[in-house]
This record gives C-alpha cells, sequence and structure tokens, in this order.
C-alpha cells in the first residue's frame, strides 16, 4: 500500500517538474513533490491503520490525519532536511558538483526527516504519542534507504533516460559535444514508491518489536 501511495503521489507532480530549469523552479516543484508522495503516503497508511482499528470510521479519520500530517510534515521534513544536507555539501555546494559518494551521503541525511514526518501519521489517528514516536523511528530508517538509492537510480537508468527523452546538445568546458539532459524522474518513481514501501514495513516492524519487548 505504502509503495503504490508514494507512486501514486510522484505521478500526480512528475509532470510539472521543470526540467533542465533554474534551481529556483525546482525548489519550488519540492514543496509540491513533498506535499504529494507525504500525504499520499500518510493517507494510505493512516487509512490501513484505521482499518486494523476495525471500523470504517476508524479508517476514514486514519485516512484524513493521514493525508493532513504526511503533506504537512513531508514539506517541514523535506525543508528541514534539504538545510542539513546543505550544510553537509558546505557553502554554495551542491549535489550536481559534489562527488558521488558526499552527494549519496548528503541526499540520505536530507531523507531521514522527510521519511520519519510522514512515519508518524501511525500515531496521529490514535492520538498515541509512542506509536508517533515509533512511526517516526520507522519512517526515518525508510527515507534512510530511500536517500541511498536515488543516486544509484539515477546513475544506473540515466542513459537509458537519455536515449528515450533525449536532450539539449551542448559543449563542455573542452569544447566536446555533450547532450545534457534532465535524468532524474525513474529515480524520483523508484525513491517515493520505495519511501512509501520502506516506510510501511519498517514502521510495522518497530511497532511488532515494542509490543514484544
Amino acid at each position: 500500500g505504502g509503495a503504490l501511495a508514494g507512486l501514486g503521489g510522484w505521478m500526480i507532480v512528475e509532470p510539472m517538474s521543470p526540467g533542465l530549469a533554474d534551481m529556483m523552479a525546482w525548489a519550488r516543484w519540492q514543496i509540491l513533490y513533498a506535499l504529494s508522495v507525504g500525504g499520499c503516503i500518510g493517507a494510505a497508511i493512516g487509512a490501513i491503520n484505521g482499518w486494523n482499528q476495525g471500523s470504517r470510521l476508524h479508517m476514514f479519520r486514519g485516512l484524513a490525519f493521514g493525508l493532513l500530517i504526511g503533506a504537512v510534515g513531508g514539506v517541514m521534513g523535506m525543508q528541514f532536511g534539504g538545510a542539513v544536507m546543505q550544510l553537509v555539501l558546505g557553502p554554495g555546494g551542491s549535489l550536481e558538483t559534489a562527488p558521488k559518494i558526499l552527494a549519496i551521503f548528503a541526499r540520505s541525511l536530507a531523507f531521514i526527516p522527510f521519511g520519519a514526518s510522514i512515519g508518524m501519521v501511525v500515531g496521529a489517528a490514535g492520538q498515541s504519542w509512542k506509536r508517533a514516536f515509533v512511526g517516526a523511528l520507522g519512517g526515518a530508517v525508510g527515507g534512510l534507504i530511500a536517500g541511498m538509492s536515488f543516486d544509484l537510480i539515477a546513475s544506473a537508468l540515466g542513459s537509458l533516460t537519455i536515449a528515450m527523452k533525449g536532450g539539449a546538445e551542448s559543449t563542455d568546458a573542452q569544447g566536446i559535444p555533450r547532450v545534457v539532459a534532465e535524468i532524474g524522474a525513474p529515480a524520483r518513481a523508484a525513491t517515493a514508491a520505495l519511501l512509501g514501501g520502506s516506510i510501511g514495513l519498517f514502521t510495522a516492524i518497530f511497532i511488532q518489536l515494542t509490543r514484544s519487548a
């Protein structure tokens, strides 16, 4: 459920992605991404947890709380994570210019608060601080895994994406012709699905562990 919800959230906003536009356009789009993906995952997790409590009322209440907390929390988590990422990259640093290992590490840190804020949905419907904390913990692990996967997926599928979409003709600093293209769409789709699936999985695992303790 969580994986499909994350993928659905991505499908809503991906057509509006700014392509090769400037960084400000991407910053605005990332807010929409966090709203949509966070809201969809939160709604799915909230609805499932509400249904498990035994009634339609719980399910709809869980869906509503999940949608709200997932969307708002997702944006807050994404922005906080972005600030952490910039601290790691340093003044003026960017994911595009950073060494690959540093970029993966920085993006992984950025996704931890994003996942944690969505994972808190688990405790929202039941108004349980303990379940919210456990959900945030599971969401943080899910966010870490999703963040680690983004650059790996983008690199693996980059050539295929350029072949399918094409790109803009350009030259590098040595005057060698290059094709410049935005190749993040498959990685964003996979990351959104992995984020939703991982949050659901690890949240359930941590809940079971705390019940057994």
